[in-house]
């Protein structure tokens, strides 16, 4: 039951067999029947099985399943093995472990198991023989070159068939499973690893080839071809002329090796010279930046400059010294090329080895190099052409990879100078006027500027333009720099330079043009106008104290004044700039606008000094004003005290003394009254710290107890008259009787021996007005004393009309006679100022002042003999004046003089040393007026036709001819344009002469300007022939020198050398 159920369910024919084979070795008896129908279950399933063994090869004989890692012929045989090997395997245990196969049913398997498995080996023997025919014919798999182009790009391939793996792995399958391989098939398995090496090796070349080929900078690619050429030749043998069999690839891989290395030397000597003679420097020279900011603080407009101005040169300099290193490493460079050139015309063709294999033939280099001879004989000169093309573009390129480092290198510097100024102006516009400062690590100001008062402005010093010029300057240093730097090309020229001062081309129109470079100079050359607009509302910040500056102080605090305030008015007024001043200094130490840090120190000190001009100028004129008071009381206290002190010794004293006190009482209220505003004005003056003088301080302390000094005197000095009166009243009345008598005496006196006695001369009668002033003086003093004790005592006044009347004349007389004195001792004195030194406008300015005086005099005195003396004097004088000033001219020559001596019959040594005004008005000049006057406009006259003739003079002493050559025979010919100059001068120079001949006052002149009336005439007349002839020459020797009228006329062309 067990064995039935075991083999109820066959899944396969070789899986039962195997359970078969298990039971049978149990040996027992009763089993044996059972195996017998039991095998018979398994070959009707091994039928079945056939079937689909059958059916599985008809579906995939065309493309059977391959195992993993087997090569197609192989695993087709491989797969075909093990189908037969699953229908055979079952049919040979049946066969020997049972009879079934011999009955008819065995024998129908049998057959079907013999067509089937003929059907597998025939599979197996078509596929091997057709590899094996396949293998015969793979030389031309080996034949193939070591290289190949592609068709597409260009690049060398590795020209390595698969087809030769494939067999390779085919022939190792097919000798695992026993089959015959054939003998080309073995051999290539022997050289399986020698064909892989030299693929791997020449995969790897090809790569490294590419990758130094990627690594050469294009600038170089041209110039360095013959390096890569070499390498191309030693591969086209690999493309050309090797296979995979043969036997000199070992020599190939050498020569490849060879010319790689020397393409990578060279490679490396010249990036190592470009990397670091060339690009690092030009990486330095990019990243330098040519102007100096200070980053950690704002600078004074002119120290930046200056320091920009130092170092502007040592930067070019600098610069210059890179410049000249890098084009030393680029010359440097030409000469490793032209190196390569020149040796590639003399190197010897690498020779390869020649060796033959059945029909292929390995050409050597020497052939190729042969037929390359040839065509570059042809074109050698065009190669040099090319070579030094290539080298000439290398050096323009690389010079102009030194302009791109300029370049970059001034747009850095700009850019830096741009970043300072808008980076800055766009931090602080957010807290423009905001009371908190941005702090320094926010914010660093570029340019330190300040807040001056500059009346009657307050203005920035630097201001905005002058801040735009620095920033110019800045500029136009940075862009300097490259004016420093020379092109290359010009080294023989530096040499020259220093001795000739001659200047080499440079970068600067280069750098200058650059559209970048434009971009930012025009920005930054209006780099403050945006700061306009917010400078002129700062400023107007400070208008509030435009009052300080605006107003004239003089004016102002005068009409202040002259409206008599109170002191507490003055004091509220010096209040108020006491204010402004704490105003004054609050105002912030800095203000922030943009880039520029504005200091108000210097505003502010000067509205302080302002507001403390005004207070001072408040302060002067309440000290003076008050100072006067206090000076009039102690003027007054002082006098008056010594008045007061004066004895009491007779009527004048008394009169004297009663003066005094009268005063004291009109003054005593209001000096009273004015004493306290005094010592409060100087106590304003002490609390403002104004200085006021010692001898001041002193007279305020002192000043009320002196006014008490002069009351106290003032009582005693009264109570002393009330004593005394009785006695100077009766001396009084005695004086009075004299007085009377000694004025009848001085009146008869007047009236016979005084001035204005009839027949007197002037001088005589100024004499006794003098005398009679005196007299007259001492009786009025004494008239006054009288007077005044009559009123004292209370007595009629005595009336003397004939001493007011004496009064009056004595004072229209003392006009009269004192302008008389004067007018008469001034002219006598112009009579002694020496003629050089006489100054006729002073003297007419004088004279008119007289004049003036004589007419204000009163009418009354205009009939006196002594008014008409006075006046004809000085209109006699004034009359001679214009004469004089005629006569002072510059233009007055001996000639002159001697004229005027004849004329007067007075001579005048005009020359001497001690000539004087005197000796001229001594000649009468009025009787000789017009023909005076005529003399002296015949001087000036004359002077002037003297001027004119020496400038014709002048200009034609320094006029000369200017000649041109004429055809290689020297200066011959009179020049076109100087001498139509020298005519027209002359026809000028005439016509001045001829209006100087027709002037009445030439006589001194007539001879000399006839003379040369006649010189230019002349001059004038021979240069206009002498053009004439000139240009008749001119044409005619063009006319007989060549051409037909030369052959007409050979007598005449005979005689033009002897005309020449």
């Amino acid at each position: 039951m067990f064995m039935n159920s075991c083999f109820s369910k066959i899944l396969s024919s070789q899986h039962a067999l195997f359970f078969l084979k298990r039971f049978q070795k149990l040996n027992m008896p009763c089993l044996k029947t059972e195996v017998s129908s039991t095998v018979g279950l398994i070959l009707q399933h091994y039928v079945s099985e056939l079937e689909s063994v059958k059916k599985l090869y008809q579906i995939h004989r065309e493309d059977p399943p391959l195992a993993r890692n087997m090569p197609p012929i192989a695993g087709k045989v491989l797969w075909i093995r093990q189908l037969y090997r699953s229908i055979q395997e079952p049919i040979h245990y049946i066969e020997k472990n049972s009879e079934i196969l011999s009955s008819p049913e065995g024998k129908d398997v049998v057959r079907m198991y013999n067509r089937t498995a003929a059907v597998f080996v025939e599979f197996e023997l078509l596929y091997h023989r057709a590899w094996m025919r396949e293998v015969s014919q793979l030389q031309y798999a080996l034949q193939a070159t070591l290289l190949v182009r592609h068709m597409d790009t260009g690049k060398l391939l590795v020209n390595f068939d698969p087809k030769i793996t494939e067999i390779v792995r085919e022939t190792k399958c097919m000798l695992k499973m026993g089959l015959e391989v054939p003998d080309q098939a073995l051999r290539l398995v022997k050289t399986e690893w020698s064909m892989k090496a030299n693929k791997l090796r020449l995969e790897t070349l090809l790569c490294n080839y590419e990758v130094t080929c990627e690594k050469i900078p294009a600038v170089f690619y041209n110039l360095m071809a013959s390096k890569i050429k070499n390498v191309e030749s030693v591969l086209r043998h690999g493309l050309v002329l090797l296979n995979w069999s043969s036997l000199i690839l070992d020599n190939f891989f050498h020569n490849v090796d060879t010319a790689m290395s020397e393409l990578n030397h060279l490679l490396k000597k010249v990036r190592d010279i470009c990397e670091m003679h060339i690009d690092a420097v030009l990486q330095d020279i990019s990243e330098t930046v040519l102007i100096d900011l200070p980053e950690d603080r704002p600078s004074s407009l002119q120290g930046l400059i200056s320091t920009n101005e130092n170092q502007s040169k040592e930067w070019a300099d600098i610069l210059d010294h890179k410049s000249r290193h890098v084009e030393e490493a680029v010359k440097e460079l030409i000469e490793i090329f032209n190196t390569i050139y020149e040796s590639k015309e003399v190197k010897k063709p690498v020779e390869v080895p020649i060796v033959k294999e059945r029909k292929n033939v390995a050409f050597s280099e020497e052939v190729n190099t042969s037929i390359d001879d040839d065509h570059s004989d042809d074109k050698e000169s065009e190669k040099e052409d090319d070579f030094e093309k290539e080298c000439k573009e290398m050096y323009a390129w690389f010079s102009t990879k030194l302009l791109d480092a300029l370049v970059k290198a001034t747009r850095l510097s700009l850019d830096t100078l741009k970043r300072r100024i808008f980076v800055a102006t766009l931090s602080a516009r957010k807290g423009r006027f905001s009371q908190s400062q941005p702090s320094t690590e926010e914010l660093v100001t570029f340019i330190k500027s300040e807040v001056h008062l500059t009346i009657p402005n307050v203005v920035m010093v630097p201001s905005l333009d002058d801040i735009q010029q620095a920033i110019n300057r800045l500029v136009h240093l940075v862009l300097e720099v490259s004016r420093g730097v020379a092109r290359w090309g010009q080294e023989h020229h530096h040499e020259d330079k220093r001795k000739s001062g001659r200047k080499l081309k440079n970068f600067y129109q280069s750098v200058a043009e650059h559209k970048d470079i434009c971009k930012l100079v025009v920005l930054l050359t209006s780099a403050v106008n945006s700061l306009r607009k917010p400078a002129s509302d700062v400023l107007k910040q400070f208008h509030p104290f435009k009052v300080v500056w605006a107003e004239d102080r003089q004016i102002k605090v005068k009409e202040f004044m002259d409206s008599n305030p109170y002191l507490t008015q003055i004091k509220s007024e010096i209040l108020h700039y006491v204010a402004f001043e704490q105003e004054i200094d609050e105002i912030k130490p800095t203000i922030i606008l943009g880039c520029i840090e504005m200091s108000t120190a210097p505003l502010k000190m000067s509205l302080t000094v302002e507001a403390k001009a005004w207070k001072k100028l408040l302060c002067k004129y309440l000290n003076e004003q008050y100072k006067k008071k206090m000076m009039e009381i102690m003027t007054f206290t002082g006098e008056h005290l010594k008045k007061l002190s004066r004895p009491i010794a007779d009527l004048e004293d008394v009169r004297f003394a009663m003066e005094a006190l009268s005063k004291i009482r009109d003054s005593e209220i209001k000096i009273d009254m004015t004493l306290g505003p005094i010592e409060e004005a100087y106590g304003i003056l002490n609390r403002f710290e104004v200085e006021v003088t010692k001898e001041e301080a002193e007279g305020v302390d002192t000043l009320r107890y002196s006014f008490i000094k002069l009351q106290s005197k003032a009582r005693s000095v009264q109570d002393e008259l009330v004593r005394v009166q009785p006695k100077f009243k009766r001396n009084l009345l005695e004086s009075v009787t004299v007085f009377q008598k000694d004025v009848v005496m001085f009146t008869d006196q007047y009236e016979l021996e005084g001035p204005m006695v009839p027949g007197i001369i002037p001088n005589e009668a100024s004499t006794r007005l003098q005398i009679c002033q005196a007299r007259f003086d001492d009786l009025w003093r004494k008239f006054i004393t009288y007077s005044s004790g009559e009123q004292l005592f209370g007595l009629p006044v005595t009336d003397y009309e004939a001493l007011q009347k004496t009064r009056k004349e004595l004072s229209l007389l003392q006009k009269l006679y004192g302008l008389y004195d004067t007018v008469m001792a001034k002219i006598s004195g112009y009579y002694d100022i020496l003629w050089t030194e006489v100054d006729i406008e002073a003297i007419n300015a004088e004279l008119l002042d007289f004049q003036n005086r004589c007419k204000k005099l009163p009418k009354g005195l205009k009939d006196w003999q002594a008014f008409l003396d006075l006046k004809k004097r000085i209109d006699d004088f004034s009359e001679s004046c214009p004469l004089l000033e005629m006569m002072a001219n510059k233009a007055m020559k001996q000639r002159h003089w001697d004229r005027i001596t004849g004329l007067t019959g007075k001579k005048f040594e005009v020359e001497s040393d001690t000539f004087a005004l005197q000796n001229i008005m001594e000649a009468n000049l009025l009787k000789y007026k017009e023909d005076i006057e005529d003399i002296c406009i015949s001087a000036v006259k004359e002077k002037d036709i003297e001027a004119k003739l020496a400038q014709v003079v002048d200009v034609w002493s320094s006029q000369s001819l200017s000649f041109m050559t004429f055809k290689g025979r020297g200066e011959l010919m009179l020049k076109g344009t100087e001498t139509s100059e020298i005519v027209a001068t002359m026809e000028d120079s005439l016509m001045l002469l001829g209006s100087l001949l027709s002037n009445r006052y030439n006589a001194p002149f007539k001879k000399d300007i006839q003379n040369w009336v006649f010189k230019l005439s002349t001059s004038s007349d021979i240069i206009e022939q002498w053009l004439i002839v000139q240009n008749l020459w001119v044409y005619l020797e063009a006319v007989f020198v060549g051409g037909d009228i030369a052959k007409q006329l050979p007598q005449v062309l005979h005689n033009c050398p002897s005309a020449d």
